[in-house]
């Protein structure tokens, strides 16, 4: 009866019945497949599968994605007091609705990070490697226009003080995330994205319809703030798409594993 009257009313555009779709009136299982409608995408949260899994996934338009973090301590200190800072006290996990969430970011900590001291910095971290997560998964997806057209990430706010897929906390208070967001979103970003085989690309991704001067930096630091590598390039951005800018080597980069992320 919806899609008839909208088509009534409008015949001018698409009656889209639910999310995920394959498109008008297909109901099959697009959570799993990337080829045709929108696409639900977790096997990375409730998968336990790493971030570069985002990489072999070409999806139309992924419209719910998401990763877990912690509130912020402040929002924490409303419903917790320090005798139950502890992922594993029982107040942190009445305030953690998906079943083995808590369990879930730690295990991640293992492959990206080392595992934080304190309950401060373990809050810190979570968050951190939330941002860190949808930002693989959107700069990667940005990038493949116009296959790809568009990303919704799971979820933009909470609706009681919790450890959640959101961005904005229970009172409006930013995540790392969505400070994170209005940077992976902006309309022209650069991404670099490391190979199975160890090249590195570097890409310029822009949603603006008219092309523009641009001068790109590329740099490798390290964890100390040193340049370990640096170029420049003066480039067009391309008109509403994605442009390959460079291929590196790994080992040209950083050769030495224990001074880099990736």
């Amino acid at each position: 009866m919806l899609a008839k009257t909208a088509e009534e009313c409008d015949d001018t555009r698409v009656f889209w019945p639910s999310s995920p779709c394959g498109g008008p009136n297909d109901f099959s299982d697009v959570f799993h497949a990337d080829n045709r409608g929108d696409m639900h995408y977790w096997d990375v949260w409730h998968g336990g599968k790493p971030f570069e899994a985002y990489y072999k996934i070409t999806p139309r338009f992924c419209s719910e994605f998401g990763y877990q973090s912690f509130p912020s301590l402040d929002t924490i200190s409303t419903y917790a007091p320090q005798s139950q800072y502890n992922v594993t006290a029982p107040i942190m996990e009445h305030h953690q609705r998906n079943v083995g969430g808590n369990s879930k970011i730690t295990e991640m900590f293992t492959r990206y990070f080392r595992v934080p001291e304190g309950f401060g910095n373990f809050v810190y971290l979570s968050q951190v490697q939330q941002a860190l997560a949808i930002k693989t998964g959107v700069e990667h997806w940005r990038h493949l226009q116009p296959t790809c057209m568009g990303t919704i990430y799971w979820q933009l706010n909470d609706n009681w003080p919790v450890c959640s897929w959101a961005s904005l906390e229970y009172k409006g208070k930013w995540k790392l995330l969505h400070y994170t967001a209005k940077r992976f979103y902006a309309p022209t970003i650069v991404s670099a994205f490391v190979r199975e085989d160890s090249t590195v690309e570097i890409w310029l991704t822009s949603d603006q319809q008219i092309s523009r001067q641009a001068n790109v930096k590329i740099q490798v630091i390290d964890f100390a703030g040193k340049i370990l590598f640096e170029e420049k390039q003066k480039i067009a951005t391309p008109k509403g798409g994605a442009k390959l800018l460079r291929e590196y080597a790994l080992a040209k980069l950083t050769a030495n594993r224990k001074l880099r992320f990736c």
